[in-house]
């Protein structure tokens, strides 16, 4: 027997099949999706490897061949289907065969907690021990009596008990007593409430859509495309439940574990133990035991946020990707992979529904519903039968010249004031967290920025010190500027902790919560704030986008939108588009229980597209200035479009391969931007670079990122690390 193995190794050198020899002493062990220890090179050091493939034949000669050493797992995983996704993975996403297993698997699968305990194996020398009456056989005597009774108990279950860690190794040392190893049983989180829901009665409009999702005609991914409020949880609910009655499974996809806890008591709450959740804010053996679990048939839906997308179901009847705009489903860690993309990849092949749900669909993903790619759902009225908030833009610019100099709008003040002297909550949305967002030199100019990074610190003021949001590190804040010693030193820019502290001051009577990493950053402190807010004990909510989508808060009435313009900024084909996402999606977070709201959205752009056709609810007009803008510049749908980051230790070796990589790719006739340093040219320590392929062929720029990307690799010898982004978008 052959197994074809594929070494856990990072290099691209080794991303390769290996041929080994299966031992007869390991036939019964050796399966697909096993991983395995084998010996490699020509010292023969032991290294990992995972089964793809088993067979009989093989292109190494048979003296050649080595053979496999021993067996890691006791059971695959993975499955034939995650070996063919794996492959698919690495051709999409340009990365290893063995990054792409490792992402599809639990971590640390092999790794099984156990816990020492104690088993009786003779009981007559037990009973025996019994009738001694001397004092120093009382411990043993005790312990005997009570493995007579129990028959085995774990050490720390012994000792509770009172038994003597002395006299438990005496009777082990007699015979009498074996030590044994068990599997630590461990339990999946539990949500707050079991009690059973049942399914409301559903619109028109929702029933509708239902038809389309339970389609057995129509294999399509379906678009369902619902303003904000509209009850797409509960169309999702139901259409789960007509699966599960059918021995279906089902994988729900969130884009931020602050909107999990909320999916998972409603989905708990109708379907009971046989939903679970994973993200990763649980520990490793608690995302392992959800993952062992979902392989064994004992539950049938999991939630989560990206990487629940690789739930290993086997009656797979339908995958929802909720808020399906969102960027956070696009990975930034190798492999890069977009969870939509696997997510449609992995219902074609399992004959699984895909559903794309949100209320602002991304261009793509619009322009294939028109064309009839995805079939189109819609949803136009919210459940509750109340409308969008009335939604007013302040041009900010205005405010200044008007002698308004506070981060507080006129209009947003009152509003504020109105909403709290009516008992109702409010929302207060910046996409940026901190106090400040640089700190300068009023002199000289000077900014405090990161040694590691060409990033300015951001100052927290609880804690006193200034942060690199991108490597981490921590500075003291300067006194006096130390270019040219003055003492004039400046915060400039906000974020949401300094939000907090002004609105605190124009509201003092009232109580806040913050929202962002800084807050969120401990276990459970999502779920923490969300509840609190949701009891009312906050009269308002600030933070960054975390706050901004999927949550339902029926006496929220308020929302305002601090720096609508920050996105504009990005340097990103999908600023506008991402910018207009984030309006909608925020201020359709007031007005949620049909009670009259209002949203303002504080700018300096108030006459740009994205902006205006938010504060409408405008999609069909975002969309039509969007697309025709992507049609001119050739960018995605209308292009294909791929980025290559190269960074190195010296800025002279990223600029000079970064070079070289172009002028191969304009030698082949290719359209490319660049080369040119990233929006932060330096991140811990590394230079960053970046080219840019635009076309429309996208098997001809695929092939020349490969050839030409394994040629630098040659030559360049480890001199600089080349990335390349099937969604360059994300490189900064």
């Amino acid at each position: 027997m052959i197994a074809k193995v594929i070494l856990a190794a990072k290099s691209q050198k080794l991303d390769r099949i290996f041929d080994y020899e299966v031992p007869l002493l390991l036939l019964d062990q050796v399966r697909l999706g096993v991983r395995v220890k084998v010996p490699f090179g020509r010292k023969n050091g032991q290294m990992s490897g995972y089964v793809v493939a088993l067979g009989e034949e093989s292109d190494v000669p048979a003296e050649k061949r080595k053979e496999i050493q021993s067996v890691v797992d006791d059971a695959p995983v993975f499955s034939e289907e995650g070996v063919q996704l794996a492959w698919w993975m690495k051709q999409r996403y340009f990365a290893t065969l063995t990054s792409c297993l490792q992402a599809i698997t639990p971590a640390r699968a092999n790794r099984v907690r156990q816990k020492k305990a104690y088993a009786l194996i003779d009981s007559a020398g037990a009973e025996a021990l019994l009738s001694g009456i001397g004092a120093k056989e009382r411990r043993q005597r005790e312990a005997a009596a009570y493995f007579l009774r129990q028959g085995q108990a774990t050490a720390e279950n012994a000792r509770r008990d009172g038994l003597s860690s002395s006299a438990l190794t005496t009777l082990v040392q007699k015979g009498i007593l074996q030590t044994v190893w068990l599997e630590e049983q461990r339990q999946l989180p539990q949500a707050e409430s079991w009690e059973i829901s049942h399914p409301l009665t559903l619109t028109e409009e929702q029933a509708k859509a239902q038809q389309q999702m339970l389609s057995a005609k129509d294999h399509r991914p379906l678009l369902l495309f619902g303003v904000t409020g509209s009850g797409k949880t509960e169309l999702y609910l139901s259409a789960i439940e007509h699966l599960l009655s059918q021995g279906k499974q089902a994988i729900v996809l969130t884009p931020e574990i602050g909107l999990t806890p909320q999916l998972w008591q409603r989905f708990t709450q109708r379907f009971g133990r046989r939903v679970a959740v994973t993200h990763s804010r649980m520990t490793q053996p608690e995302r392992l035991l959800v993952w062992q679990r979902a392989a064994q048939g004992e539950i049938s839906v999991v939630i989560g946020p990206r990487s629940a997308v690789f739930a290993p179901f086997d009656h797979l009847g339908m995958i929802i990707v909720d808020e399906a705009h969102d960027q956070s489903y696009q990975s930034e860690q190798t492999p890069r992979y977009d969870a939509r993309e696997v997510a449609l990849w992995r219902g074609e092949k399992a004959g699984a529904k895909v559903v794309l749900g949100t209320a602002t669909p991304l261009v793509g993903q619009y322009q294939k519903a028109l064309e009839g790619t995805y079939a189109l759902a819609r949803l136009t009225r919210r459940a509750s039968g109340g409308q969008r908030p009335h939604t007013e833009i302040v041009d900010m610019g205005e405010e200044l010249a008007q002698g308004n100099a506070t981060m507080f709008s006129r209009a947003l003040r009152q509003a504020l004031m109105e909403t709290l002297h009516r008992g109702e909550q409010a929302m207060l949305f910046l996409n940026r967290r901190g106090f400040a967002t640089f700190v300068s030199c009023r002199r000289c100019g000077y900014v405090a920025t990161c040694r590691q990074c060409s990033v300015a610190y951001t100052y927290h003021s609880r804690q006193q010190e200034l942060q690199c949001h991108y490597c981490g590190q921590k500075a003291p804040v300067p006194k006096v500027c130390p270019v040219c010693g003055s003492k004039y030193i400046k915060f400039f820019g906000a974020g949401t902790e300094k939000v907090e502290q002004q609105a605190k001051r124009l509201f003092p009577k009232a109580h806040f919560l913050r929202m962002d990493r800084d807050t969120t950053a401990k276990k459970g402190s999502y779920h923490a704030i969300l509840s609190a807010f949701a009891r009312g004990e906050a009269d308002v909510l600030v933070g960054t986008q975390m706050i901004a989508k999927g949550h339902d808060f029926p006496n929220v009435t308020l929302v305002g939108v601090m720096a609508a313009d920050l996105s504009l900024y990005d340097a990103s084909y999908t600023s506008a588009e991402r910018t207009f996402d984030l309006l909608a999606q925020v201020t359709g977070r007031a007005g949620r229980a049909g009670q009259q709201s209002r949203a303002v959205i504080q700018t300096y752009q108030p006459e740009h597209y994205a902006v205006k056709c938010a504060a409408r609810g405008d999609y069909e007009g975002f969309y039509s200035q969007e697309i025709a803008l992507r049609q001119m510049m050739g960018y995605p749908p209308c292009g294909i479009f791929f980025g290559v980051l190269v960074t190195a230790e010296t800025e002279e070796a990223a600029v000079r391969w970064s070079d070289v990589l172009a002028q191969a790719f304009t030698a082949r006739g290719i359209t490319v931007v660049g080369p040119g340093p990233a929006m932060h040219k330096k991140i811990e320590n590394q230079f960053r670079y970046h080219v840019f392929l635009k076309g429309t062929d996208e098997t001809a720029l695929r092939t020349a990122l490969w050839e030409e990307t394994a040629q630098i690799d040659r030559k360049a010898r480890g001199e600089v690390t080349l990335r390349i982004y099937t969604d360059p978008q994300s490189i900064v």
